[in-house]
């Protein structure tokens, strides 16, 4: 592991610190981008999405003057698969951060339609990118690009770094503009299937809530939930949890049912002041399950552990619920935290809850799409 200096921690908190403030999918596409670059100077950086089934792909560049392509998403389908690091990923769900010259000499690169078609023409012979967590249906990954060095393991290092935190800051973003649809929804008084809002007063009282987010606090809670304008007394204790911690733990949700129906509910904080706190309740659709968790590039027993430990189990209950012992969980442990690039449980919990629930990213509210 390389060690940083204390200019590169500083680089790296502000990357983390202002990833977090990215709080819609659209301004996160762009200003990651200039967050990244200012962390690890290079010519050009770019963000890109590619859904390998329908070969849909989204390109975004830094500086936008450097976007010399007319349907640079059209590009990157085409000549996507002669880029080492993204079969890499596509191959191993591996998204620590790789440079081309890990896998291709420079003579090789040259040969590719990727170099001839899309570095070349941009003057690039170096590159280095890192992925975020999500589901198969889409690839998600931050390019670095220069024409005249190549980048160092000071830089792979501090990337590996800001992942974990990245990709729960891109989650915390389409959470807050999924939380702002449905609000806007609230305001006008609509009500759609399966969209259920509670907006909270600074108390942790109900300010204002849907009718279908009503009709699940009953069906999981009982006749009196939210009867005088409070939440359950559990829902309660879970929001002031929730208000007093960071970034990290306030992605992850709650399940619950109190015995009647489970659902999952997310605590969405305000943006400033003057707004209100937001609960999104959702019908619980198990999105941890041991096939989302894999493909973040975990084994079948890895993903067993990191979905149990999501629920609040102990290392000592893993154990015996999996027939193991508690050297081979703390083991699994170990592994998952490692390809996760976490150190922790709690960091590898709230990393899974993000890539597991990114299943597209290509959204039909966009309008970015190239």
């Amino acid at each position: 592991m390389t060690r940083l200096r204390d200019k590169d921690i500083d680089a790296l908190l502000e990357l983390v610190r202002g990833s977090y403030s990215l709080l819609d999918v659209s301004e996160f596409r762009r200003g990651i981008l200039k967050l990244v670059q200012k962390a690890v100077p290079c010519q050009i950086v770019a963000y890109n999405e590619l859904e390998p089934d329908t070969g849909r792909a989204l390109a975004l560049f830094e500086p936008a003057e450097e976007m010399i392509f007319e349907d640079a998403g059209a590009l990157l389908a085409r000549v996507g698969h002669s880029n080492p690091l993204i079969t890499h990923y596509a191959e191993t769900r591996d998204g620590r951060a790789y440079k081309i010259s890990d896998f291709l000499t420079q003579e090789k690169l040259h040969q590719t339609p990727l170099w001839q078609e899309a570095l070349g023409p941009l003057g690039v012979e170096y590159q280095m990118a890192f992925a975020l967590p999500s589901q198969p249906s889409v690839l998600i990954g931050i390019t670095l690009n220069d024409g005249d060095r190549d980048f160092g393991e000071r830089d792979r290092e501090l990337l590996n770094l800001a992942r974990p935190q990245l990709a729960q800051a891109y989650r915390n973003a389409q959470i807050q503009t999924e939380a702002r649809i449905r609000l806007a929804a609230l305001d006008r008084g609509l009500e759609a299937v399966g969209q259920a809002a509670i907006m909270l007063r600074g108390d942790g009282r109900i300010r204002a809530a849907s009718s279908h987010a009503e009709r699940m606090l009953t069906a999981s809670f009982g006749s009196r939930a939210g009867s005088q304008g409070r939440l359950p007394a559990e829902l309660e204790t879970w929001v002031g949890m929730r208000r007093a911690q960071g970034h990290e733990q306030a992605l992850v949700p709650l399940i619950t049912g109190a015995g009647g129906e489970r659902m999952l509910v997310r605590f969405v904080a305000r943006r400033s002041r003057g707004e209100s706190d937001v609960l999104l309740l959702e019908h619980d659709p198990d999105p941890l399950s041991v096939q989302s968790l894999r493909a973040l590039g975990l084994t079948p027993r890895e993903s067993e552990v990191l979905r149990l430990a999501a629920e609040g189990a102990t290392t000592a209950t893993i154990g015996t619920e999996l027939s193991i012992s508690t050297a081979t969980t703390r083991k699994h442990f170990e592994n998952l935290y490692r390809k996760l690039g976490v150190r922790s449980r709690a960091a590898a919990v709230a990393t899974a809850w993000a890539g597991a629930e990114t299943r597209t990213i290509l959204e039909a509210t966009d309008q970015e799409q190239v």
